[in-house]
């Protein structure tokens, strides 16, 4: 219902009626990835919501929602692969993910979210960082000769290969 006065006036109200969404038209990040670890599932799952041109959530929509990494990013790290994203269902508008992980460290990744004719969106950035050390590489020469000295490097990576620099054991 709809009230009008001014205050001198009889006020008057309207009739009951809805209001509903108009056709949906774009997509928006509802909930953006927060930082997380390599290889692990994001610490935040995306959410993205089906809006119609003014905004509003359009809660009869039954979009099929794609997400990618956002071309150009991550800006330093990378480039990763996105993995185990399920769309794990639509609430009121609302396209909910689970299972999301990116198997390289990498700064400001963003992801980005489409769906056939709808425009599409980009998450806020986040940062992918190394999981914890499982395994080392080592880096030496092909040949070296007997009694002199060579350098080598020994590396920690983690499970999906990215350079731990959290690890500080000794090597031996």
């Amino acid at each position: 219902k709809l009230h009008a006065t001014d205050g001198t006036l009889t006020a008057a109200d309207s009739s009951p009626f809805n209001v509903t969404a108009a056709a949906a038209s774009k997509l928006v990040f509802t909930t953006s990835p927060t930082d997380s670890v390599a290889g692990s599932p994001l610490a935040t799952q995306p959410q993205v919501t089906v809006e119609d041109a003014s905004g509003t959530p359009v809660t009869t929509d039954a979009s099929t929602v794609a997400l990618s990494i956002t071309s150009g990013t991550p800006t330093s790290g990378g480039p990763g692969a996105l993995t185990n994203c399920v769309q794990s269902g639509e609430t009121n508008g609302v396209v909910s993910f689970t299972g999301c992980e990116i198997d390289t460290a990498g700064s400001a990744y963003e992801l980005h979210a489409t769906d056939g004719t709808l425009t599409a969106a980009d998450s806020s950035s986040f940062a992918v960082s190394a999981g914890a050390a499982t395994h080392f590489s080592v880096s030496a020469p092909l040949t070296a000769t007997a009694g002199t000295s060579f350098n080598f490097t020994v590396t920690a990576l983690d499970a999906s290969g990215n350079t731990a620099t959290g690890y500080s054991g000794t090597v031996n």
